[in-house]
């Protein structure tokens, strides 16, 4: 199977977007579990509301200048979506010296851009369709003007969002603890349980084969008066309650 394939997160995240594109939910939800991505991070993708599943985090690195992360980010997205073209306006804008600043603070990246872009864009179909009939056609279409977007992206950029950003790195940190641990638990109670199966199992298999040596037992004994009752005469029998000859 592709997911076998899978070494590293940038290959992760391109499987899973193809098992989305796909509606191999199961086989979507089960990578994510064996890559221990965390639960929300996964419903957030399978809803569209995020470009990748798995977060490739460049808030960790140093970089020296705007075109060094802007390039970074593009290489590692891909062009997903619509990476190139909104890459590609970020960049125009880093001429500008609040925007480079803005482009360059630890916690922004074009990933969470695009999930910004794509959470605004959601939420301006369910406006214009409402979201029940987007459920009932699976998604709908919707035309979106470049400024728009690019409106979305300045936005995006604008936001001062550095404590909400460490609150939501923390949650997702603890909820992914909880799971790993729910994880474990639930492996546990089946390793528990197919324990007491094997156990069931053993003792019904020991039951049926002491039975089955009894039933021979007895056949064995009953053949054996038979063979003796069918090579006696009737002169054995006569003498036999004959006493004293």
């Amino acid at each position: 199977m592709l997911e076998t394939m899978v070494t590293n997160t940038r290959e992760l995240n391109k499987v899973a977007n193809y098992l989305r594109n796909q509606k191999e939910i199961d086989r979507l939800r089960k990578l994510a579990e064996t890559w221990q991505v965390p639960y929300n991070h996964v419903t957030e993708f399978i809803a569209g509301k995020r470009v990748l599943l798995a977060d490739i985090d460049v808030g960790e690195k140093e970089y020296t200048t705007v075109n060094a992360k802007l390039a970074e980010e593009l290489h590692i997205l891909d062009d997903v979506y619509f990476a190139d073209a909104i890459g590609a306006y970020v960049c125009r804008k880093a001429n500008n010296a609040v925007y480079r600043g803005r482009i360059m603070k630890r916690h922004k990246s074009l990933q969470k851009c695009l999930d910004y872009v794509l959470r605004k864009a959601l939420e301006e179909a369910e406006e214009k369709y409402g979201k029940e009939k987007m459920r009932a056609q699976n998604g709908v279409g919707i035309t979106l003007s470049d400024a728009q977007v690019f409106q979305w992206v300045d936005d995006y950029y604008a936001l001062e969002d550095e404590k909400q950003e460490a609150e939501k790195r923390e949650k997702a940190k603890k909820e992914f603890l909880e799971e790993k641990q729910e994880r474990l638990k639930r492996e546990e109670k089946a390793k528990e349980w197919k324990g007491m199966q094997d156990t069931a199992q053993k003792k019904k298999e020991d039951k049926e084969r002491r039975e089955k040596e009894a039933k021979e037992n007895v056949q064995l004994s009953f053949d054996f008066l038979s063979s003796n009752t069918e090579s006696e005469t009737e002169e054995d029998v006569l003498q036999e309650s004959v006493p004293g000859e």
